[in-house]
Order: structure tokens, then sequence, then C-alpha cells
């Protein structure tokens, strides 16, 4: 079985045509269909089912399917990990934020990124701390920005900042909203808030079942842009780091004050495949990242602490 093959095997499998295949491929049809026989002949089994110019994959061919995606990542992993120990950062680094991070950071760092490691392919992955996570761990992920990440054997975590929540409304009501709130008080205005597992609404039960108090939103929904958008329509407050709002606040849309009596903290960390933590791209990623972060909390445009090893 050669890598090629693997290659060849997935482009077939996915657009289900060898004639397909071999456009996207740039091969052949006569000399994809010969090295697809080898494959055959080398796993003693078939593994398509040939129904006219239609294909289908056999159980054997399935069972192949689910494997190459890791087998191709793995070999991808292992050449990043060769070239990183090179001084010139070169390959492809997926990086995964969070929606509010991505915003806030990712422009102005990959702009630098660009400009130091111009041999490096980038691929930026946005979702929520819970599934960069699991992206992180299946391998879809190389590195990610992102709140309170499990420990797990297969990744490098470092906490970046420590972030005080903030009770989030409209601005005309700005008078209004006094200096901090206690978080009882908080607790009992209608709150809009993410539906579970999502790592801010995890956050927050937690730390009002702490203080005996109850986790009741009136509405629940699981992406920021519409929750910000409830927010400003009046309809409710939520809780988020500032981070999380600082563009809101800046154009005159949403106004912020932190919860304090208890503080509630939220930290953001770098985390990163062990495989890959002597890696070169991903070692200047994670410089940048940490003089980015300083550069918006030194400006004003990011509210936290630095943590500092």
């Amino acid at each position: 079985m050669e890598i090629k093959e693997l290659r060849y095997f997935k482009a077939i499998a996915e657009l289900s045509s060898f004639s397909k295949a071999a456009v996207q491929l740039r091969i052949a049809q006569p000399a994809l269909s010969r090295q697809m026989q080898k494959l055959e002949r080398d796993l003693g089994t078939d593994i398509f089912l040939r129904q006219g110019r239609t294909i289908s994959l056999t159980a054997a061919g399935r069972v192949l399917l689910g494997e190459v995606d890791q087998i191709l990542r793995q070999l991808e992993l292992t050449r990043l990990a060769v070239v990183g120990t090179t001084s010139q950062a070169t390959g492809h680094l997926s990086l995964g934020v969070t929606p509010a991070t991505g915003r806030l950071l990712v422009p102005r760092l990959l702009e630098r990124y660009r400009e130091r490691c111009p041999a490096v392919t980038i691929h930026v992955v946005e979702g929520f701390s819970g599934y960069l996570h699991e992206w992180l761990v299946n391998g879809r992920a190389d590195l990610a920005i992102l709140h309170n990440p499990s420990h797990s054997p297969e990744l490098v975590i470092k906490p970046l900042i420590i972030e005080e929540m903030h009770l989030i409304s409209t601005a005309d009501r700005a008078e209004a909203m006094q200096d901090n709130y206690r978080l009882y008080d908080a607790a009992m205005l209608p709150l809009i808030l993410p539906r579970r597992p999502h790592s801010l609404r995890s956050l927050i039960e937690s730390t009002f079942a702490g203080q005996r108090l109850p986790t009741r939103p009136i509405i629940e929904v699981d992406g920021y842009s519409t929750l910000k958008g409830l927010v400003r329509k009046g309809l409710g407050y939520t809780i988020m780091t500032y981070g999380s709002v600082a563009e809101d606040i800046a154009r005159g849309e949403l106004c912020a004050a932190p919860i304090r009596l208890p503080t509630v903290v939220w930290t953001l960390s770098t985390a990163v495949r062990n495989e890959l933590r002597g890696n070169q791209a991903v070692k200047e990623m994670l410089e940048l990242i940490q003089e980015e972060t300083e550069a918006l909390v030194e400006k004003g445009l990011w509210r936290g602490e630095i943590f500092r090893a």
C-alpha cells in the first residue's frame, strides 16, 4: 500500500467517480484504474463496487475510507514535526479560534504571521471552545485559542489571559448600569445565554450554583452574533467578557459592567497538539499570539490580566 494510492482512493470515494477523480488529481483515468487495481491486490479484497459508470464502496472500502483520513493526517503531522526542526517555518498550520477571539485578534495576528512566515499556509477554523477542543484531539486543528480547555494527554495547554466577566446591555442603559454588579443582581435580570454544553454557559451555571443561584435564561442562543443582536434590541441582558463586545461598545451599541462580589473570571488559553510543540511554524504562531494579546490589553481593547509563567 502506497501513500499516493490512498490519496487516489480517497478522491474516488468522495467523488464516487473514477473520471471526476482523474480530473481532480490530474492523472489519466487508465493509470488511476491501474493504481486502484494494485491497491485491491495488495489488500486482497475488492474495495469498489463498479456498476457501469457509477461506483460505491464495499464493506472493506468503507473501513479503509474511515482509516485513510487519520493515516494521511498522521503523515502530515510527521512531515510538520520533521520540517519544524529547521530554522525556517514551512508547511501548513490549522488554527482554531472562538468567534470573539477571531474578530479581535486574528486579523492583525495573521498579518504579522504572513510577514514572518511566508512559507506557511494557514487554515483558520472558527468554533466554540468545546468544538475546538474536539477538533484538536481528533487532529482537525493543530493549534487553538479557547476558553477553559480540558486537560488531555494529546495537548499542551498554556493560559494566555484571565478575563473578568461583564454584564452586557444596550448602550442606552449605560447611565442606569452600575459601576459593577453583584452576581446576585445579575442573576435576577432577564438573561440571554448560550445552551449547554457551551463553555460560557457551563461557566455561568457553575458560578451561579456556587452561590446557590438559579440559572434561568429567558432565551437560549448558540451564536454570538444573534445573541448580541437580541441584547441590542433590548430583549434582555447577557454575560460575556469585555473583549467579546469591545467593538460593539466602540460603536455605541452596547455597554458593559464587571460582575463582582464575587468576581467571575474566564481563562483563555492556547492549546497545541503534543507532537507539534517543537514545530517552528507553531512556535512562531504562539509567540505572535502572546505579543498581539499583550498589545490589545495595553491599548485597552482587551480587558484582562496577561498570564505570565
